[in-house]
């Protein structure tokens, strides 16, 4: 690296007597600008951190569930009839990863876990079964009474 200094330089100039008496008989004045090489190299002993924000373990972490309910339900179909039903499920889930300081010396060390990216995605999916009717008979047959 190169550095500039500029140099002012006044000289005064003074008559010296005997008697010790100075009388100043003049000022000169000279203007310079030098360059100076510079050049440093450190080595230290202490750790310092060279990134703060090394982000790892990237993640989704199921944050939520939902199912809907059996369809046909088992109150709309008759007693006793097996049949199958369905619903949907979805399942929520949320994008994390872990932040680290990166340290010279010592590497990466854990400052924050499961911090949230704000990305999600939601999964899908349809489950069957068998159930059995659960509808009296007196529902769906005025023969029947439910009492």
């Amino acid at each position: 690296m190169a550095l500039f200094l500029k140099l002012l330089e006044i000289i005064h100039m003074y008559d010296v007597y005997a008697s010790g008496d100075m009388v100043k008989t003049g000022t000169q004045t000279d203007n310079r600008v030098i360059s100076v090489e510079q050049n440093r190299s450190v080595t230290g002993s202490k750790d310092y951190v060279t990134d703060s924000d090394v982000r790892k373990n990237y993640r989704y972490i199921e944050t939520s569930s939902s199912c809907g309910a059996w369809s046909p339900s088992p109150m709309d179909v008759p007693w006793g009839q097996t049949y199958t039903a369905s619903r949907t499920c979805t399942v929520t889930e949320t994008r994390y990863y872990d932040r680290y300081y990166r340290w010279a010396k010592q590497g990466d060390k854990l400052v924050t876990s499961k911090i949230s990216t704000g990305q999600t995605r939601n999964d899908s999916t349809t489950e069957s079964t068998t159930l059995t009717g659960r509808l009296e008979p007196c529902r769906t047959d005025p023969m029947w009474s439910c009492n």
